[in-house]
């Protein structure tokens, strides 16, 4: 069997016309690197969370960073490391393969959950987390880059959840204080996230995975 000869201009910077994968995909006899491995996985299992608030006073639960995503929790394996919830870049290492991986800079005020007294609020985490990972250059369609973050699915096995509540917030209504009409199960969403300046509480569940019930966690006195 022959092999296709290509000329062109490839350096670590660009590969003019041809990306490195698509340079790879032009050869007969292809590149060793198994770039499928990189893909992203599956959500894995999905944890419900059920967090209430017993004390006398509201909570608010919001998220760090720039997401649209309710996520004012942290995960840590049974190794007691902790879980990147967010993707840190604009693409995974799979998207990498087939694009440049540029997006443009903007950030996304996180939502801000107001918790009253008594309530309960429910939420749905996928399970899926971002793992630091290094791919191997030929996988990448334009510049490699020293590290990319997979997506990866939670597998079986022991997680410590911990979930962060405020117990102040001030916004810019004529109260200062961040305030929203409640739901039957005594939560709202607010309409803007306010600003939470007190140090958060934190309540941690043990969860085997996957659970065969919500995870119950409560804030109580």
């Amino acid at each position: 069997m022959k092999a296709i000869v290509v000329a062109t201009t490839a350096t670590r910077g660009g590969l003019g016309v041809f990306g490195m994968a698509g340079l790879c995909a032009l050869l007969t006899l292809g590149c060793d690197d198994d770039c499928d491995a990189y893909a992203d996985e599956a959500a894995g299992t999905a944890i419900v969370m059920h967090v209430r608030n017993d004390l006398t006073s509201p909570l608010y639960l919001a998220t760090n960073g720039c997401t649209s995503q309710i996520l004012p929790f942290e995960v840590r394996d049974e190794d007691g490391h902790e879980l990147q919830l967010q993707l840190p870049a604009c693409v995974t290492c799979e998207g990498l393969q087939s694009s440049d991986g540029m997006c443009e800079a903007s950030c996304m005020s996180p939502p801000t959950i107001y918790l009253a007294p008594g309530g309960l609020y429910e939420l749905t985490w996928s399970g899926q987390y971002f793992a630091e990972t290094e791919m191997p250059d030929s996988c990448y369609e334009e510049r490699a880059q020293d590290h990319c973050w997979r997506m990866m699915g939670l597998a079986a096995g022991v997680n410590d959840i911990t979930v962060l509540a405020h117990q102040s917030c001030t916004d810019g209504s004529s109260s200062g204080t961040c305030t929203c009409d409640s739901s039957a199960a005594g939560w709202c969403q607010l309409s803007s996230s306010g600003y939470l300046g007190d140090e958060p509480l934190e309540e941690t569940a043990t969860v085997d995975v996957p659970p065969g019930e919500p995870v119950l966690i409560t804030f109580a006195p």
